[in-house]
Formats: structure tokens, sequence, C-alpha cells
């Protein structure tokens, strides 16, 4: 054999050799691994794979690699020899992180140079020293992030007497980096409080050099032991750290103030009758953030800051279309003309409620109330309360609805509370409001009222809130010259309160100036830590002194409660059930809990069959089913309630004999 041929073979051998020993390597994933056909990330296995051949350095610059679903992971990406450098298409998918190191730089990918990482979302545990975060640990080289929702619980510990820590990125080491339509809603916790202490919530820490672009990202998490937070941090010529003058374009803090971060404030819109002008123009799908040229779209908010000038585009969608209330704005924003559908909003420093409403039928007055025909109108009526040309008006519901909102509410303005409570007449024309309501205190159908009538309402439904809640009114504070009406109104709905007050009509009374006339409450008050429930007003101050019951009942009503529950008709804050006056008021017969003390007395009695009662007519309360006399009340035609000490007068009319053999006391024949 030819010597050089002899010399070649074993050459040639090597090399198929080393080729085939590649395609072993590379075949450990479906695909190829080019940006069009990129390797497949199926499973915990496969990210355990990359994780390793990218630790041996087998894995080459621009190597592309895609998630195909949800998996969890334990080990990371990258090392400080052998850096992750390639693609990963997260696909929308999540990775459920379980880290743990001994030292920083813990991460999903915790070494990346020249690396783009997009659609991807991280929840999990991830625990390490500085520079630990929910996605890279430490960047190098031109990178890019986008598209990355970061809702892991990170915790770290100080290293060299520092916490220096990343929602998204821990360090960005000679790197130019754009992170864009990213979010981080996670925990920062560090394990203990020391001076330096800082977190960024895109990127935790970067060189002075280093060109740092922030793009239409959202930050929205919660920190524990940190002393210094923003957007990100530098290390400046001092050798200490201070806010980076990084590139931060269309990106906002939501729940933090820091100063040197934009904060957002919201803009509530109602409909989609109207939105930001250009908006969007990017969206991303993995965190939902829809960004326009400014501002933010996260869900049903829109956010921009405190300054910046926002083009809102309205449109009509209906003939019922009037257009949009800034009356609770001060600042800068331009009416349109009958020309222009364009509203030019500069953002002031707090949250702003552009609310668009419909023309009622009706006039508002009393000859003529705006009409409440659907649960569309009841929204628009609920929402706009902060409108003063609508909150005294009078409505007038004209069928059963239901509804899932409540009318009014409190917000607060940088510290000023903006108020949307009901002062007008609303009058429930016979009909049933069917409540599907769940919220915070004073979960009600109408949040507060002051110096307002609600009269002929059925409430029906399910009612879940937290302290004050209750079947119709939430709160009724205490406003000198005023005073409240709810006449002929029946509750019979569920109410589940989890915490320690809830009442039947009315949550908290206050020391408001408050009667209730012809009212019954049939429904059910519940929670595990209800404490004091008042079936007509769950609680009150000034021993009461200012509500008046008259005509009242609360008939086989259902209390479940916690152990050592105090009810009454009226509760008051000293829990001994006061209140300013009570006639012809009782507690239905069917109680079931002896310790139940009544403001009119005593417990009521049924008498069955009573077809009249005393010698006077009687005053009805048609929606409550409540016919009331001189002397108890008469309810649903055919059950009589009485107190036990009181003396009704009877007219009886007997055809074939009745008997009253189990009247054991004072009875006449």
């Amino acid at each position: 054999m030819n010597k050089k041929l002899q010399f070649f073979l074993p050459v040639v051998m090597l090399l198929l050799g080393f080729v085939q020993g590649f395609a072993q390597e590379t075949a450990k994933w479906d695909g190829s691994g080019t940006v069009t056909d990129p390797y497949q990330i199926r499973n915990s296995a496969d990210w355990a794979t990359l994780a390793s051949e990218v630790s041996a350095g087998h894995v080459a610059a621009g190597t592309a690699f895609k998630l195909m679903g949800d998996i969890s992971i334990s080990t990371a990406v990258g090392t400080s020899d052998h850096r992750f450098s390639g693609t990963f298409d997260g696909g929308g998918h999540t990775i459920t992180a379980n880290l743990s190191a001994t030292s920083g730089l813990a991460a999903p990918f915790a070494y990346v140079t020249s690396a783009t990482i997009s659609h991807l979302h991280v929840v999990g545990t991830i625990q390490g020293g500085k520079h630990t975060a929910g996605l890279c640990g430490g960047v190098m080289g031109t990178s890019r992030i986008e598209d990355c929702h970061v809702s892991a619980a990170i915790t770290t510990f100080a290293e060299n007497s520092q916490i220096v820590v990343g929602g998204i990125v821990g360090h960005g080491n000679s790197a130019t980096l754009t992170v864009e339509g990213c979010m981080f809603d996670g925990t920062i916790t560090a394990t203990s409080s020391i001076s330096y202490s800082y977190a960024g919530t895109i990127v935790g820490w970067c060189n002075a050099s280093d060109g740092i672009t922030v793009k239409n990202c959202i930050e929205n998490a919660s920190y524990t032991n940190i002393s210094h937070a923003g957007m990100n941090y530098k290390y400046n010529t001092n050798a200490n750290p201070s806010a980076s003058a990084i590139t931060s374009a269309n990106s906002y803090s939501l729940n933090h103030n820091w100063g040197e971060v934009k904060h957002g404030y919201k803009i509530v819109y109602l409909s989609d009758t109207f939105k930001p002008k250009y908006y969007p123009a990017n969206t991303y799908s993995t965190t939902g953030i829809e960004a326009s040229a400014i501002g933010l779209k996260l869900g049903d908010i829109f956010y921009a800051g405190s300054g910046e000038t926002v083009t809102i585009e309205s449109y009509s969608v209906d003939d019922g279309f009037v257009g949009y209330d800034f009356s609770t704005l001060s600042e800068d924003w331009n009416n349109p003309t009958s020309s222009s559908i364009d509203y030019f909003l500069k953002m002031p420093s707090k949250d702003v409620y552009v609310s668009q409403y419909r023309d009622f039928d009706g006039d508002g007055d009393a000859d003529k109330p705006y009409l409440i025909k659907n649960e569309d109108d009841w929204q628009h009526f609920a929402l706009n309360l902060h409108d003063q040309s609508l909150r005294d008006m009078h409505y007038l519901l004209t069928s059963d609805i239901d509804i899932h909102v409540p009318a009014g509410g409190e917000y607060q303005y940088s510290g000023e509370l903006f108020k949307s409570h009901f002062l007008g007449t609303f009058d429930g024309g016979g009909h049933t409001i069917t409540a599907h309501l769940s919220g915070g205190e004073f979960t009600a159908p109408f949040y507060k009222i002051d110096g307002a009538t609600i009269k002929n309402l059925h409430v029906a439904g399910e009612i879940n809130g937290a302290i004050y809640s209750s079947g119709l009114v939430g709160g009724i504070p205490a406003t000198a010259g005023k005073t409240n009406l709810i006449e002929n109104c029946r509750v019979s709905a569920t109410i589940t309160c989890i915490t320690t007050h809830a009442g039947g009509f009315v949550g908290h009374a206050s020391s408001s100036t408050t009667t209730l006339r012809g009212c019954l409450f049939d429904g059910t008050l519940s929670g595990d830590v209800l404490v004091n429930a008042g079936y007509l007003v769950g609680w009150c101050n000034n021993n009461g002194n200012g509500i008046t019951l008259k005509d009242c009942a609360a008939y086989n009503q259902h209390v479940f409660a916690a152990s050592g529950f105090k009810t009454d008709l009226v509760l008051d804050d000293t829990r001994t059930g006061h209140c300013g006056s009570a006639t012809n008021t009782f507690g239905g017969y069917d109680i079931g809990n002896s310790r139940m003390e009544l403001c009119s007395g005593n417990p009521a009695l049924k008498l069955t069959y009573a077809l009249s009662a005393g010698l006077t007519a009687p005053v009805e309360y048609p929606v409550s089913h409540l016919a009331s006399y001189g002397v108890g009340l008469l309810f649903d035609n055919d059950k009589f309630l009485v107190g036990r000490t009181e003396q009704p007068r009877f007219q009886i009319s007997v055809d074939d004999g009745l008997s009253f053999s189990n009247v054991s006391a004072n009875d006449a024949t």
C-alpha cells in the first residue's frame, strides 16, 4: 500500500469519527439548530442536556433552540468558562425553576454572551448570592432579551457585604444589552437587611461604560430587605452604586415611585369606545404588554407617566354615546370640538379614571327619572358616580337585572381620596337586582350612600366581601344635615363576609341619620370569622342613636358565623343592639339563636291565617311582602309577626271552628 495513503486513511477515519461524534451530540434534540429549524427543548431532560452541553463547550455560538412546552428545571445553563451564546425562543411557554446556588449569578441562564432570549415566562424559586436574577445572571456582548416575563420568587444573600440582585438580569458586564417588552412581577427577598442592598427591577447591575436599553418594560414586584430599588443600577466612577442613566424608553414602575424611574399612573377606561390613538405599536404576547409611542396597556389598564401627553381617540358605537368625563382633573386636557374625535390628556401625577357614559332615557328629576333598563345602564350609572351631574339624580329601575359591579367606590389619587358615593334617589320599581359581587370592604350593590333614598327594591344573588359588606348599602358616612331613607326593600341575598362585621341592609351606618322603613331581610349572613351580624344594620356608632327602624322584620334568616358571635337587628359600637328608635320591628320567629337581642324588645311569634289585625287599615310594603298594623306585621298574607308582650286585636271569621287551645295566657275566644 502506498505510504501516503496509509498515513491519509487514519486522518480520514479520525475526521469521520469527529463528525460522527458531533452528529451524535447534536442528535440529542430534534431539529437542526438553525433559526428556521431550531433544536427543540421538549422536556426537563432536554433542558438538562442543554445545560451539560453548554458547560462542555459543545454548543456553537448562534445555535438556535426553541421551548416546545412548559417544563420544570433544576439546573442552570452556562458557566463562566462556557457561556450560552445562541438564541432561545421560549415559545410563550413557562419554565418553573427550582434553582439554588452557593454563590452569585443564580438564574435559568447563569452566563450568556451575545445571546437572544425571547417569549419566555419564568416562575418558581431562585436562590443565590450577588447578581442572582430571574432570567439571566451575567450578560456580556451584544445581547437581547425580548417579551420575557419573570414572576419567580428570588432570594439572595450577601456576598462581600453586598446584596445586588436583578429581576430579569443580574449583571450586565461589558454588555450592549437591550431588554424590550419584558415584565418583572415576582418577589425579591434578601436574607439579611444591610445598607448595601440594591435591586434593579430589570437589570441589577452594570458597568459605567455599558450600553443598556430598557424599552416597553413594566415592573410590578415586591421587595423585602432591599434598601434601594430602581429600574437598573450601575457601578459609577467612584465605585459606588447609583441609579443608572440607562436608555429607558416607555418603561414604567406600576406600584413604586422611586424618582429615577417613571411611575406608571393608570388611565382606567370602561369600554372599547376609546383608546390611546396610536395604540398598539408593539404587542408582546407572553407578557401581555401592548405598547404605544407613549404609554403601555396591561390587561384593562393603560399606564403613562406624569407629564406625558396621551392622545385618546374616541368614537361612538351606539346612539346613546355622549362622551368622556374629565371633571375630576385639574390638569391640562383638551375637550374635542365638533369636528374632532381626539382628546389630549397631559397625565397628572395621579391615576385617572376616564369614563364613557350613555345618555339615559329621562331627565334625571323626580317627575322624569333616568331609566335603568338593563345591566349596561346599571354599569354606566354605577361607574360614573364620580360625575357630580349624575350622583345626586333620580333613577328608576324598569326591569329585573343582574349586576356585576357596585355603584360607586373610593380611589386614592396620590394621597387624595376620590369618592364616588350615591347622593340621589333610586327607585327599584318593585324589581329585583340579582347581585354577583366580590370585593373588599363595603362590598354591596351601593358602595356608599350620603343623603340618598333607596326604595321599592329587591336584592337577591350572592355578595362576597370583607368588613362592612351587606346586601344593599356598604357604608353611610355621618354627614351633617343629610338624612338617608331605605324603604320597602327586601334583601334575600347570600352574603359572605371574610372578616368580622356584616349587615343585611347596611354594613356600617357610622353616626348617620338613617331610617329603614318597611324592609325585610330573609337572606343569609355567613363567614368563618364573622362575629358581628346585624340583620338590618351591621354596625354603627353613637349607640345607634341616628338609626330609626319602622315596620321592619328579619324573618326566618340564617347566620353561619364564628363561635361567640353577636347578632341583632342593629349592632352598635358597644355590641348591645341599641338603635335610636324602633317601632313595630321584629326578629323573625325562626331565629335559632338564643343569644339574639332585638332593638324592638322581643323576638316575634308567628300567628298563621290572620285575616286582619287591629281596627286600622294596614300600611302596605309590596316588595317586602309586609303589611303594618298598629301592633304587628303581616307577612306573605298568612303569617303575623308580633312581640311577646304586645296585644294585637284580631278580626277573624269562623266557619267550622278555630282552636286557641295552644294559647295559655290572656287569650280570648
